[in-house]
């Protein structure tokens, strides 16, 4: 009875043997593929951060441009130097433990060939399997963790920055648009040192109405610093700044300080004036 069932056991384990080696074998291949598919998705993106052009975002706010420069700088820095390197580590040791569980079963398969001729049981090597198994899972956890600890931190430096500088830009725009000057279209004609065209051919530029009333009276008016012959409405240009503090005609950023200068230049043209 011992001798006929001795074939039978010593081909089961074969088989068992020889099915568990091509699964291992598969596996193997696998990760090898991820860490290839991996290392050239690293490429691509490296690509792309390349080709990626920063100054197509908002070239007219200053300070927008800073708070879409500082988002796409913590953003490439959390990508490169924190996702991408456990995401290809995870998968190197990943690949490593495969080759290494692989290579150690064709050891185990002759210690089995062994153990089923002797009778006498090794576990130490079920042992090695069991731990390659829990490295795998070990490092897929660790990568998860890693991912999760160093992502919110990130997150919440570039989620506080960024209320920051829209808190900051929304308080300049506030100043901008409190300590604007106003003064009548008329008297802007005979300040302004480059000369604004006629009242009645002069339009702002935002509503597109003329800057007489319904009355035929000079409307305020505002110019800008950036070239004082751009004109508008006081009522249109206060509406303007509380969603973008550039110039409408030409783009240029104008500042409370660049305002103040202006006004400045005007007073001191208007003495000028009246002295003559």
């Amino acid at each position: 009875m011992n001798d006929s069932s001795e074939p039978l056991i010593s081909s089961q384990v074969h088989q068992r043997r020889i099915v568990r080696d091509e699964l291992f074998s598969i596996n193997y291949v696998k990760n090898q593929q991820k860490l290839v598919w991996s290392l050239l998705g690293l490429l691509y993106f490296t690509g792309c951060l390349m080709l990626f052009d920063k100054q197509k975002h908002s070239q007219s706010d200053p300070v927008n441009t800073k708070c879409v420069d500082l988002i796409y700088k913590y953003s490439v820095d959390y990508l490169i130097y924190i996702l991408i390197p456990l995401a290809l580590t995870r998968q190197l040791l990943n690949t490593c433990l495969s080759n290494s569980q692989y290579r150690f079963l064709r050891i185990h398969n002759l210690v089995e060939l062994y153990e089923c001729r002797t009778g006498f049981n090794i576990h130490a090597l079920n042992y090695f399997l069991i731990l390659f198994t829990g490295l795998r899972i070990a490092s897929i956890v660790i990568t998860v963790s890693c991912l999760m600890v160093c992502c919110f931190p990130v997150l919440l430096i570039v989620c506080l920055k960024a209320a920051f500088t829209r808190r900051q830009r929304e308080e300049v725009r506030r100043e901008l648009i409190n300590d604007i000057y106003s003064e009548s279209y008329d008297k802007l004609s005979t300040i302004c040192p480059n000369g604004i065209p006629n009242i009645d051919i002069a339009e702002c530029s935002i509503c597109l109405g003329t800057f007489l009333d319904n009355e035929q009276q000079p409307m305020k008016a505002t110019p800008l610093a950036c070239d004082t012959r751009h004109v508008f409405h006081t009522k249109c240009i206060q509406q303007w700044f509380l969603t973008d503090n550039s110039c409408p005609l030409c783009k240029a950023p104008v500042t409370q300080r660049d305002m103040k200068n202006m006004l400045q230049t005007l007073k001191s043209q208007q003495s000028t004036s009246i002295n003559r």
